[in-house]
C-alpha cells in the first residue's frame, strides 16, 4: 500500500470504513470507463487504490499481459481472487457465441470469464430517432464492420456508441414493435448488456470484506511502527489500543 494510503489510515481509519468497493483494472482501451459507469449506476462502489475486490477487463482475444496480470493479482493479494469480464463480448457477433468463446476463455484461465457488452447500458436517447430512422429503412445491416460503416453512411457513429451487435437488435426490436417507447428500448439495451451478471461474482467476493480490512490494517500498523520514525507512536498506540479492545 503507497504512502498515501498508509497516512490516509493512520489519520482518519478509512481503510477500516465504507461500504466495499471494487478496483477496475485492464489494457487501455478495453472498455473500464464504460464499465465502471454502468456498475456505479447499479450502487457498486469504485476505487481506484485500496479496494476490496478488483474487476480485470479484457477485449479481443487473451494477452500475454492479461494472463500475467490476473497471474499477478491472484498471487498478491490475500483477498479473492478477480472477477473476470470479457468486454465488448458484441465482437462475437451474438449471446450464444459470446457465452461459447467466453467459456473457453474460462478454461484457459482456469476461472469464470463473463462477457458483457456494457455499451448497450448507457445509450444515449439522442441517438434513437436515427435508430428509428433505420429500423423504418428496408437497410439490412452487415455482419463486416467494413460494409457495415458504408451501409450506415452520416449515421456510421452509431456504430462506435451501440457496436454492431447492439445496433442490429435496437433496430431488431423497433421493426418488432414500432411503438415501443424510448425507455422501454433503452431498459431492454440495458438488459442485454450483461452487466447484471457482474454483480453475484463481485457481492461473493465482497463477502468477509470487513474481516480481510482489519487483517490489512493491522498488518499495515506493524510495519508503519517498524519502518515510519514519525507516525511509529501514533501506530504503537493504535496496535495497543485494538490489543486491549480484543482481550
Amino acid at each position: 500500500m503507497g504512502e498515501s494510503a498508509v497516512r490516509s489510515a493512520l489519520e482518519d481509519l478509512s481503510v477500516r470504513t465504507g461500504p466495499p468497493c471494487v478496483r477496475v483494472l485492464g489494457r487501455e482501451g478495453v472498455g473500464k470507463t464504460v464499465l465502471g459507469a454502468a456498475l456505479r449506476a447499479r450502487s457498486v462502489g469504485l476505487s481506484d487504490g485500496a479496494a476490496d475486490a478488483v474487476l480485470y477487463c479484457f477485449a479481443g482475444g487473451l494477452r500475454a499481459t492479461d494472463r500475467a496480470a490476473l497471474d499477478d493479482l491472484a498471487a498478491g493479494s490475500p483477498g479473492p481472487p478477480p472477477v473476470v469480464a470479457w468486454t465488448r463480448a458484441d465482437a462475437a457477433g451474438s449471446w450464444r457465441a459470446a457465452d461459447a468463446y467466453a467459456e473457453r476463455l474460462g478454461d484457459v484461465l482456469g476461472r469464470p470469464v463473463i462477457p458483457v457488452m456494457a455499451l448497450l447500458d448507457d445509450v444515449d436517447p439522442v441517438d434513437l430517432p436515427a435508430v428509428r430512422r433505420l429500423a423504418e429503412s428496408d437497410l439490412a445491416l452487415p455482419e463486416s464492420a467494413v460494409a457495415a460503416r458504408e451501409a450506415l453512411g452520416t449515421d456510421v457513429g452509431l456504430l462506435s456508441r451501440l457496436g454492431g451487435y447492439g445496433l442490429a437488435c435496437a433496430i431488431g426490436a423497433l421493426r418488432g414493435s414500432p411503438s415501443m417507447p424510448d425507455d422501454e428500448l433503452l431498459a431492454g439495451l440495458r438488459d442485454l448488456s450483461g452487466v447484471d451478471a457482474l454483480l453475484a461474482p463481485l457481492a461473493a467476493a465482497f463477502d468477509g470484506h470487513e474481516e480481510r480490512r482489519e487483517a490489512e490494517f493491522e498488518d499495515l500498523l506493524r510495519i508503519v511502527a517498524v519502518t515510519d520514525c514519525a507516525r511509529r507512536d501514533d501506530a504503537e498506540r493504535i496496535l495497543l489500543d485494538r490489543l486491549g479492545r480484543a482481550s
